[in-house]
């Protein structure tokens, strides 16, 4: 076997990254997004792959690319649902495990993200942007240059900018066919949308205060859905202080987790902690978190999920900061001190959990990212894709100090 040599700076063009492991159902299959670079492109390919959480098989690329993510297996396990951009803007398509041409089940003007499967299989929320817009270069000079009237300042903060008005808002669409149901609107953003354990209501994160234009106040609200699609009226759960993110119900569906904080000047800087709240009645959110002292990840947009729930619902396993490495945590609904369940010189960066399975995406300067997975005690971990392997036979990689 060659001798490794030292990692140039033309190894990057080989560099590969895995994002957003989601595991099936019965925690046996992991689907994730391996990137790599792309010379003509000139930017990233995406494409989604599939792998046994056991090893028994290799990783399988599920997907054609080169612009696919966000895999969402549904409820049985037999299919997964995806977002794809096949020259129309990112649509949401669906194909079955088994293979097969992919059934494409959204056409929108400007695209779609986070997709969440209902718990009987047979609806997908998803958030999508609305509103008139035209790219830079289709306007006219006149368009271009006219005045505008800009009243907040959070346009420099959202990656958007202030010529574009459009806002993101919840849609559901059945996975039959048919047209798709807006089911949030108004002159706000919503999004991160997660189904209820019954399916009759929708969680997900909006900033509807007053302030919303000049600093982030996102809360976390529920919306009833009927089946018909037809939304009930917003109900907010969180107190308008700090931020929030990433709601998740509890398999129960009594509780919501949830990622961020309650500093109320809009610190972007403060510690985010891993809160719950309850759904039934109004109640102070209250940190599991707290008593690590450390910052959770994944308030800001991260690749993948950041915290998931136990299936017994007494705890939450999320990823939290500790010098230069994120390791993963358990945290009980009693309280106490959260413990370790996968650490090192490393970063764990996107974890799903699933049949008693753990899933995770991890790299460090010292190894590329891959998909991991391991017991729910964090036991039996072993390395599930090889979107690197090539790399790391040919190549030697310096370890930090």
């Amino acid at each position: 076997m060659p001798a490794k040599r030292d990692f140039a700076p033309e190894d990057v063009w080989r560099l590969r990254t895995v994002a957003d492991p989601r595991l099936s159902p019965d925690g046996r299959l992991v689907a994730y997004v391996v990137s790599e670079p792309d010379r003509e492109r000139d930017g990233p390919a995406t494409t989604v792959w599939v792998a046994p959480v056991d090893g028994s098989a290799p990783a399988r690329r599920f997907s054609a690319g080169p612009d696919d993510g966000a895999p969402r297996w549904s409820p049985d396990g037999r299919s997964l649902a995806f977002v794809a951009d096949r020259g129309h803007g990112p649509q949401l398509h669906l194909a079955p495990l088994d293979g097969g041409e992919p059934a494409v089940l959204t056409d929108v003007p400007h695209g779609v993200s986070q997709p969440v499967w209902s718990p009987d299989g047979r609806r997908l929320a998803y958030v999508a942007r609305t509103g008139e817009w035209k790219a830079p270069e289709e306007r006219s000079a006149v368009e271009r240059n006219a005045p505008r009237v800009v009243t907040g300042l959070h346009h420099r903060f959202d990656g958007i900018g202030y010529l574009d008005e459009r806002r993101s808002h919840l849609f559901v669409v059945r996975v039959d066919g048919g047209e798709a149901v807006q089911v949030t609107d108004g002159d706000w953003d919503d999004g991160d949308p997660e189904w209820s354990p019954d399916g009759r209501r929708l969680a997900f994160v909006s900033d509807r205060s007053a302030s919303r234009h000049d600093e982030v106040h996102r809360d976390v609200w529920v919306l009833t859905v009927a089946a018909s699609g037809r939304p009930g009226t917003p109900r907010r759960l969180t107190r308008g202080r700090g931020t929030a993110s990433a709601p998740r119900w509890s398999p129960d569906g009594s509780t919501i987790a949830y990622l961020g904080h309650e500093v109320e000047d809009g610190n972007s800087a403060a510690n985010a902690h891993l809160l719950v709240v309850d759904t039934a009645r109004p109640s102070a959110p209250r940190s599991l978190s707290e008593p690590l002292d450390r910052t959770v990840w994944g308030v800001l947009r991260a690749p993948g999920a950041a915290h998931a729930w136990d299936r017994d619902g007494r705890s939450v396993v999320f990823v939290a900061a500790d010098g230069g490495s994120l390791a993963l945590y358990r945290a009980t609904l009693d309280g106490s001190r959260p413990a370790l369940v996968v650490g090192g010189d490393r970063q764990v960066v996107a974890l799903d959990a699933a049949g008693g399975a753990i899933a995770f995406a991890a790299q460090w300067v010292s190894e590329p990212m891959e998909v991991y997975a391991c017991g729910a005690d964090g036991r039996r971990e072993r390395r599930v894709s090889e979107a690197n392997a090539e790399l790391r036979r040919d190549v030697r990689f310096a370890p930090a100090r």
